[in-house]
């Protein structure tokens, strides 16, 4: 069935409302959405995403078909100008529609987390449906601005229905200001009277229908592993109202305004998914950051903290929330935190006996044993379970662990990739990994260190057979450092999809892509095969390293690989984050001891260490390694 919704925003909102229409489209494939685009600019960005269920309108277009509109502009400000549209462009959009069907509209700033169908059942044969803002008994004093919110409004095709929105709509080409006066509000306040004025108007009581922060603290919130619950009922949409974005890096919060406190789900279940959704658009538009204070006067803009410790002291009030880089910098410092608090309680145990001038032991890092204070480090980090990076389950086979939700041929996954690898060849980003884009270095010294090795034992030549190297991450990470190599050769092993995009956009004298190892082989002779944080990810990886041991390729470098400790080969999920992407996708958690057996007739172990990874595992400890791995001169 075939559900009609409409909305509209200016380049401005551009990101926020294609999140919303995405996250729309999630949970109502068959969503038909007419968007008015209140810009020329907004217009020409949002063209090259149109597809047949998407629907642009200009506003000369609706200003054409509705002349008392484009009257209304001369006396109100742009933004009372588009509260003015709102009821004309439900008109526009339902007029077409066959009678009794229903076209809703949506504020720009909302963000699905469910399907909408409950909201639907509920509204039943009802020919108009209103959404109230369940303001807590103490903003009362809210209510001048309507005890309806316009975020949600459906209209049906029928006498009752055209009725209303007609009525509406005189209203507002009448009086459509910005301030509250008797019983007029923007375009909002109108809805207070729908219910006396006309009949069949239902208002939508599911708990989960705009979640806002004006009333977050009049509900229950809970979390599971299929999302957020709000009174038991399952968040269908948050109205993310009063979100600013005074740095492209720096989120203002608004809940403090209502009283309300940023709790663990509100931020990682709810908003942090919602800021993943927005990274994917921004960069099609200038930084919301720069957008936010244009046409502003100073008077209207909040200034934002300056210096980490007010910015520190401003997070930790709940006001900001970081993104990017410098999010990733406050929970390096909630790890330090962590350390500095288990140092200050270890003070007073007794010193160790050891004589002062005992000889030390070098010992070699070929194994690596978790401690339990590293895992507690880990959990301790500000983080909820469902929304970081962990393991979980154990499978009997690779096809159980598939059937989960998602998996690494994703197309999220891939466009993501894409997209940070096309800022990396651009120069807005220093490198990209795992799809997260980088603006300060963060270089792979490890896996440098081990090509430089294979290097040299070559006479300063290096062939690489990158398998699994997505689009070059790992080569264009590394490249700065490879100067030193007289000849450069590196070959990517990937997924048909990736080879042909790398082919296309990414390929240079030094980069190929290949669909096979034994494609790239025959391509250029390779030095050395790289498994960095791939081997994992294969749905037969023991196959793969025969595969390889039969090459007669010297070196083998396997890197960010995990293990566990227990006596067989693992398969597990892999939960990814929203901030990252989206995803859940089968991977192998390999016993180190299994491995090296399988290996060692063909390879001995020039060096192994820690790798930089932590990913916790539900009912176990894991860990990562890398290590660089040498033919044996028998096999050579």
């Amino acid at each position: 069935m075939t559900r009609h919704y409409c909305t509209y925003f200016d380049e401005r909102y551009f990101p926020r409302g294609m999140a919303m229409i995405h996250s729309l489209q999630r949970y109502d494939q068959e969503a038909r959405i007419t968007v008015l685009c209140l810009s020329a600019a907004c217009e020409q960005v949002l063209r090259k995403f149109a597809t047949k269920n998407l629907v642009i309108v200009t506003l000369s277009e609706l200003e054409k078909a509705y002349p008392e509109l484009s009257a209304s502009k001369e006396n109100r400000s742009l933004m009372e100008y588009y509260f003015t549209c709102t009821p004309f462009l439900i008109h526009f959009a339902l007029t077409p529609l066959e009678p009794g069907s229903m076209a809703t509209y949506l504020d720009a700033d909302l963000w699905f987390f469910g399907s909408p169908q409950p909201i639907y059942e509920e509204i039943g044969t009802a020919s108009i449906a209103i959404t109230p803002h369940r303001f807590p008994e103490d903003l009362s004093r809210c209510e001048q601005y309507g005890i309806y919110n316009v975020g949600w409004v459906s209209f049906r095709n029928d006498t009752n229905g055209l009725a209303c929105l007609n009525w509406w709509k005189e209203r507002c080409a009448e009086w459509c200001y910005d301030f509250p006066l008797e019983d007029r509000f923007a375009d909002q306040k109108y809805l207070d009277q729908f219910s006396s004025l006309f009949e069949s108007v239902h208002s939508i009581q599911h708990p989960g229908a705009n979640l806002a922060p004006w009333n977050v603290r009049n509900h229950l919130l809970s979390s599971d592993d299929h999302g957020v619950r709000v009174d038991a009922k399952r968040l269908i949409f948050f109205h993310f109202h009063g979100f600013k974005f005074p740095e492209q890096w720096l989120v203002r919060l608004p809940f403090k305004i209502y009283g309300a406190s940023l709790s663990r789900i509100l931020r990682k279940r709810i908003i942090r998914p919602y800021l993943g959704s927005l990274n994917r658009w921004e960069r099609h538009v200038k930084p919301l950051s720069i957008l936010d204070r244009e046409g502003l006067p100073e008077s209207a803009l909040s200034l934002p903290p300056k210096t980490w410790k007010e910015i520190d002291a401003e997070v930790r009030a709940g006001n900001y929330l970081l993104r990017g880089p410098r999010y990733v910098l406050q929970k390096a410092l909630a790890l330090f935190r962590f350390k500095r608090r288990v140092r200050a309680k270890s003070k007073g145990k007794p010193k160790s006996t050891k004589p002062k001038n005992a000889s030390v032991i070098k010992v070699e890092p070929t194994e690596h044993v978790v401690t339990d204070a590293q895992v507690e480090a880990v959990n301790a980090l500000p983080i909820s379970p469902p929304d970081r990076l962990f393991y979980r389950g154990d499978f009997e086979s690779w096809e159980e662990a598939c059937s989960q939700p998602g998996g690494y041929d994703a197309p999220l996954i891939f466009e993501t990739t894409r997209a940070a690898i096309r800022k990396v060849v651009s120069g807005e980003a220093l490198f990209e990994r795992d799809s997260v884009i980088f603006s300060v270095p963060e270089y792979p010294f490890s896996t440098i260190a081990g090509l430089l090795h294979v290097a040299c034992a070559n006479g300063r030549k290096l062939s690489v057979v990158d398998v699994g190297g997505s689009l070059g991450s790992v080569y264009f990470s590394c490249r700065p450092w490879l100067n030193t190599v007289s000849e450069l050769k590196w070959s990517v092993v990937e997924q048909a999809h990736y080879v042909e995009c790398g082919r296309q956009e990414f390929t240079t004298a030094s980069l190929t892509f290949h669909h096979t190892l034994e494609e790239s082989i025959a391509w250029n002779s390779p030095d050395v095969v790289l498994l960095s944080g791939a081997l994992q990810f294969f749905s037969h990886p023991l196959n793969l390293l025969d595969e390889v041991c039969a090459s007669k390729i010297p070196f083998l470098f396997i890197e960010r690989n995990p293990f566990w400790e227990g006596e067989r080969h693992r398969i597990v999920i892999q939960h990814v984050p929203a901030e990252i992407y989206a995803a859940d996708y089968a991977s192998w958690l390999f016993s180190e001891k299994l491995l090296l057996e399988r290996l060692s007739p063909t390879f001995e172990v020039v060096t192994s260490y820690p790798a930089m990874d932590v990913i916790p595992l539900e009912d176990g400890k894991s860990y990562f390694k890398g290590m660089l791995l040498r033919r044996r001169h028998s096999d050579s």
